[in-house]
C-alpha cells in the first residue's frame, strides 16, 4: 500500500514542482461540487469533473513556487496548467478507485483533518500579546499577595482530632501525627506538608478564617463534618509578577482554551452539516439526504425576555440571531463580549436591525428577568435578554452544545465557567459560524456582514422573538 502511495505521489509532481495530491486537495479554491461558471467573478480556465479550475488558484500555485521556477513556469504558462490539469485528473480518478480502500482513506484523512484543525482552529485561535495583556491586567489581583507555609492533617473522627490536638507543640509533633492519622495517604506521606499558598484561596473550606490565625501553633478547624488541624510557619507578602515574566505561560493557556472551544464549535458545526447516527440513536424514517449545516429540530422550549416576556422554539424563525450565553456575575467574558456586541451593531449600521443580538443566561436561578433587563440595557437598548427555568435553558443549550458549569468560591458563593463563543445562526436557526471570545474586531465584522449576505430561509417578515400572552 505504501509502495502505491509513493507512485501516485510520483506521478501527481509530473510537470508541477513541490504539490502533492494532499496539497492540491486541500488548497481548492471551490469544492468539488458544480460550480454556475456565469456567475463567478473569477474566470474558470478549465473544468475537470464538475470541479472548475480557477485562474486565482493558477496564479496562486505559480507565486508559491520559488523565484527561479516563477520566471520559468511564467515563460510557458499553457503547460504549467496542463500540469495542474493532469493532477487534477490523476486526484478524481484516485478518489475513484482508491476511495474504499481503508488504509489509503485513513492516510489522506489524517492529513485532510490536521490540514482542517491547522487552518479552522489552531489559526483563527490565535493568542495576541495585547490579548495576554488584558488578561493579564484582569487577573493580576489574583496573582499575588500574602502566603503561608501550610500543614494540614484532616482526621477521621472529630474526638480524635481533639485529642492529638492535646499533644502537639512543635512542628515535629505536628508531622508525626499526620503520618499516622492524616486520612489523605499522599498528605500522610508528606507530613501533611501542603504547600505555599495564597491565603485567600486556600482550598480547604476555612480560607477566611486563616489569615487571623497566629503562627507556628496547632489550630482546629471544622470544615463541614470534618475535623482538621493545621499550622503554618511563614507569612509573606508575594509580589505580582511582571507581564514579561508570564506572557508565555498566559499565551500558551489562553491559546488551548480558545482551540479548545473553537475546536467543539467545529465539531457541532461539522456534525449537524454531514449527520451523524450513533449507536442506540433512532434510525432515520427517510431515504432523503441530510440538508447541510442543519442541526437536529430542537425540543420545544419556553424562556423569558429581559421584558417579561415567553418566548419559545419558534426563536430561531425568519430573521438571523447573534447569541451567546452568559451569566450577569461574570467577571469578564460577558461583560468584554458584550461591549464588542454593542460596538458590531455600530459598525453594522442600519444593517444590524436584521439582526437578533441575544445573551441567555446559563445561571437562571440568579439571573431573573428584572436583573437582565438592567444588565443587557447597560450595554445596549437592542440586546435581548433570555431567561428561564433550569430545563428550559438547558434544552437551548444542549442544541449548540453550550457548556457550562458552576464553581465555588471561598466565600460560599459561586461563580460559572461557560462556553464564550458567540454564535452567528441563519434564519432556521442553523449555526453559521463562531466569534471567539476577543477575537479581532475586523474579523467578526466581516462574518456579521457575511451571515446577512445569506439570505436563505424565510423573507424576515416574521417575528423571532414570539411574544405570547
Amino acid at each position: 500500500m505504501h509502495k502505491l502511495l509513493k507512485k501516485i505521489e510520483l506521478i501527481f509532481r509530473l510537470g508541477i514542482v513541490g504539490y502533492t495530491a494532499i496539497a492540491l486537495m486541500t488548497g481548492r479554491p471551490a469544492s468539488a461540487q458544480e460550480v454556475d461558471i456565469s456567475k463567478t467573478e473569477d474566470p474558470v480556465v478549465a473544468i475537470v469533473g464538475t470541479h472548475p479550475i480557477l485562474e486565482s488558484y493558477v496564479q496562486r500555485t505559480i507565486r508559491e513556487l520559488t523565484l527561479g521556477d516563477q520566471i520559468d513556469v511564467r515563460s510557458r504558462q499553457p503547460e504549467f496548467l496542463n500540469s495542474i490539469i493532469r493532477e487534477e485528473v490523476l486526484f478524481q480518478y484516485a478518489l475513484k478507485i482508491l476511495g474504499n480502500n481503508p488504509d489509503w482513506r485513513n492516510e489522506v484523512k489524517a492529513a485532510v483533518v490536521q490540514k482542517l484543525i491547522e487552518s479552522e482552529v489552531r489559526a483563527s485561535s490565535q493568542v495576541s500579546d495585547e490579548e495576554a495583556r488584558q488578561y493579564y491586567l484582569a487577573t493580576k489581583p489574583n496573582l499575588g499577595g500574602e502566603h503561608i507555609a501550610l500543614y494540614d492533617i484532616r482526621f477521621a473522627e472529630r474526638k480524635t482530632c481533639e485529642t492529638q490536638l492535646e499533644g502537639i507543640t512543635t512542628l515535629d509533633d505536628f508531622k508525626r501525627v499526620a503520618k499516622k492519622y492524616h486520612t489523605d495517604p499522599e498528605l500522610a506521606e508528606l507530613e501533611g506538608e501542603v504547600g505555599f499558598l495564597m491565603t485567600r484561596h486556600i482550598a480547604f473550606g476555612y480560607g477566611p478564617q486563616l489569615e487571623d490565625l497566629e503562627e507556628n501553633t496547632p489550630h482546629k478547624i471544622m470544615n463541614g463534618v470534618d475535623c482538621h488541624i493545621v499550622w503554618f510557619t511563614d507569612r509573606e507578602e508575594i509580589p505580582v509578577p511582571s507581564f514579561e515574566e508570564l506572557k508565555d505561560r498566559l499565551k500558551a493557556g489562553l491559546q488551548a482554551g480558545a482551540e479548545s472551544e473553537r475546536l467543539q464549535t467545529l465539531l457541532a458545526m461539522a456534525e449537524g452539516s454531514v449527520g451523524v447516527t450513533r449507536l442506540g440513536d433512532e434510525p432515520r424514517q427517510t431515504n432523503e439526504p441530510a440538508e447541510s449545516s442543519t442541526v437536529s429540530s430542537p425540543s420545544p422550549f419556553k424562556l423569558v425576555n429581559h421584558k417579561g416576556k415567553t418566548v419559545d422554539q419558534t426563536l430561531f424563525e425568519g430573521r438571523h440571531h447573534v447569541i451567546m450565553f452568559g451569566f450577569t456575575h461574570c467577571p469578564e467574558v460577558c461583560p468584554t463580549t458584550l461591549f464588542e456586541m454593542a460596538h458590531w451593531q455600530n459598525a453594522l449600521g442600519e444593517a444590524a436591525n436584521d439582526i437578533v443580538f441575544a445573551f441567555v443566561s446559563v445561571d437562571p436561578e440568579r439571573d431573573t428577568p428584572q436583573i437582565l433587563n438592567t444588565y443587557v440595557n447597560a450595554f445596549s437598548e437592542t440586546i435581548t435578554g433570555l431567561t428561564g427555568s433550569p430545563e428550559e435553558v438547558a434544552k437551548l443549550m444542549s442544541r449548540y452544545d453550550v457548556k457550562a458549569q458552576r464553581v465555588p468560591l471561598d466565600d460560599g458563593g459561586y461563580t460559572m465557567d461557560h462556553t464564550s463563543s458567540v454564535f452567528l445562526l441563519d434564519q432556521s436557526g442553523n449555526i453559521k459560524d463562531t466569534i471567539g471570545f476577543m477575537e479581532d474586531n475586523d474579523s467578526a465584522i466581516r462574518k456579521l456582514q457575511s451571515l446577512l449576505d445569506d439570505n436563505g430561509g424565510d423573507d424576515g417578515e416574521s417575528a423571532s422573538l414570539t411574544q405570547q400572552n
